[in-house]
């Protein structure tokens, strides 16, 4: 049971305290004086989402039947949401675990979600105990998603590796051609300019010994020249100055063998084999636009990567054989679930009307379609409610149903969900008036003989069967509450039936008693 709330900044709701009773608790007062502001508090501590002022806090105590109460609060602490457990820090999710049970609230808009299938589905399944069911359906529908998004990433990433296997192949064919590892490569290159050196010295010791003997106005072919035409003067000076010249041309033959010796030893097959292989490394470089050992380096992880693509092939056999399998799983779990919801249809569609005949449709008609549809993580159903309030063949509600119609409908809705401790109804007597209302008050008595009920209205006879009443007002300080005496209940009774007077006391009073008879 609510026992306490305490908001002590809430919208515009400053500093105030409510001590709920037993039985019915009834909230009224005029117009824009706050009422619905305080269910939206109670809400707000149980984890409904909004956009909240900074220092916002909310607790409420419920009585649980133990020694100690279950103080339960929640704050925006620097913009964010912090639940708290018998003081101490908890979170929404053990908050949601408590409440559960223990709170309905069924807000004055409830009924437009009359008009969403989720909210018709969640109904049918609260009222048929299916809850648990469907909550492992939807963990199994959650994993069975998270596996076929890795199987999605994997497929993926083989079918690039699949992609790429197709260029490193190319490129593979022509490194193998190549036959150089990135160090191989410098060395060969090193080589070539070691060669082209050697070549350079080739050619010019070469052209030296073309200039030294070997061609015909060598210098070894000149002197030889010169010193026959001396020798052929008859004078015996120059005749002996000619033969001093014969030195030098043995220095000339000395310098030739030596040089013939300096003369490096070239294979020019060798040089255009390594020129050959430096020109398609080159290319590649150019190709790819990275140098030969990145190059290189990738090729040889991609075919390591070659076993690992195997490895991914049968993880991704076994992904499809599981995944396979899990949604067999799944359908059947769905196909259950179904089955157990037209089971429950019968008894949901006649506990709603027997409600709704209470409550003057005496010649209603509501019923429950159940259609199979795709496969969600909440089964493979979509819930409609047909509708009907004079009898007849029942049509889609949203296009039949009027506002009462509705009000009435979503009340005899939230009576079907399982019991709980606290019922809070927040203007449950929406497009209802007359003798109706004096019905759904007397049926809100009954409730309460085993329930909490907090009720909001502008009702008279809704007003009338509280037992413990408050009445709120709003000033420049905000909004406040009070809790009414005997005396002003009445009094209060009386104003939402008009006009305070002789005759509205009095009937307000009568009015107390039919509720109660």
């Amino acid at each position: 049971m609510l026992r306490w709330v305490n908001i002590r900044k809430f919208l515009l709701i400053r500093d105030t305290e409510i001590e709920f009773g037993k039985g019915i608790n009834v909230i009224t007062g005029e117009s824009g004086t706050g009422k619905s502001m305080i269910i939206e508090a109670i809400s707000f501590v149980l984890g409904k989402r909004g956009n909240y002022e900074e220092g916002t806090y909310v607790e409420i105590e419920l009585e649980t039947g133990e020694e100690e109460p279950l103080i339960i609060g929640r704050e925006i602490k620097g913009g964010r949401s912090r639940f708290y457990i018998n003081g101490r820090t908890s979170t929404f999710s053990a908050v949601s675990e408590i409440i559960k049970d223990r709170i309905l609230i069924h807000g004055q808009n409830d009924h437009l979600s009359l008009f969403r299938h989720d909210y018709r589905r969640d109904i049918l399944d609260e009222f048929a105990g299916l809850i648990n069911l469907r909550e492992k359906l939807s963990t199994a529908y959650d994993n069975l998603t998270e596996l076929k998004k890795k199987y999605d990433a994997l497929k993926e990433e083989m079918d690039n590796f699949m992609r790429e296997k197709e260029i490193m192949e190319s490129i593979l064919t022509e490194i193998e051609s190549v036959g150089l590892s990135p160090d191989e490569y410098e060395t060969v290159k090193r080589e070539i300019e070691d060669l082209a050196e050697k070549e350079r010295l080739g050619r010019s010791l070469e052209n030296i010994l073309n200039d030294l003997y070997y061609k015909d106005n060598s210098l070894y072919n000149a002197l030889s020249k010169i010193i026959s035409g001396l020798k052929n003067i008859d004078d015996k000076d120059i005749s002996s100055f000619a033969e001093s010249f014969e030195s030098f041309k043995d220095k000339i033959l000395e310098g030739v063998k030596l040089l013939s010796s300096k003369i490096p030893s070239i294979d020019y097959a060798s040089i255009d084999e390594l020129n050959e292989k430096i020109y398609k490394i080159q290319l590649l470089e150019r190709r790819n636009r990275k140098p030969y050992g990145d190059i290189y380096e990738e090729v040889m992880e991609f075919k390591e990567r070659v076993k690992d693509a195997e490895d991914m092939e049968r993880e991704l056999l076994g992904l499809e054989r599981e995944i396979r399998h899990k949604e067999g799983e799944i359908l059947n779990m769905a196909k259950d679930l179904s089955k157990r919801r037209r089971e429950a249809v019968e008894d949901f569609k006649k506990g709603v009307t027997d409600i709704l005949k209470t409550l003057n449709l005496e010649d209603v008609v509501f019923d429950v379609d159940v259609k199979e549809g795709n496969l969600t993580r909440y089964g493979i159903d979509r819930i409609e409610f047909l509708f009907n309030s004079v009898g007849g063949e029942p049509k889609p509600l949203e296009e039949v149903a009027s506002g009462g119609e509705l009000s009435r409908l979503a009340f005899a809705l939230a009576l079907l969900k399982p019991p709980s401790g606290t019922y809070i109804f927040d203007e449950v007597d929406t497009g209802i008036s007359g003798e109706t209302s004096l019905k759904l008050a007397r049926m809100i008595r009954r409730l309460a003989d085993k329930n909490q009920i907090i009720i909001i209205t502008h009702s008279a006879p809704i007003a009338a069967c509280g037992d413990v009443f408050f009445v709120t007002s709003k000033g420049k300080e905000g909004i406040s509450v009070r809790k009414l005496s005997q005396e002003e209940r009445i009094e209060e009774i009386a104003r939402l039936m008009g006009i305070k007077s002789e005759s509205t006391l009095k009937g307000a009073v009568e009015l107390l008693e039919e509720v109660r008879s």
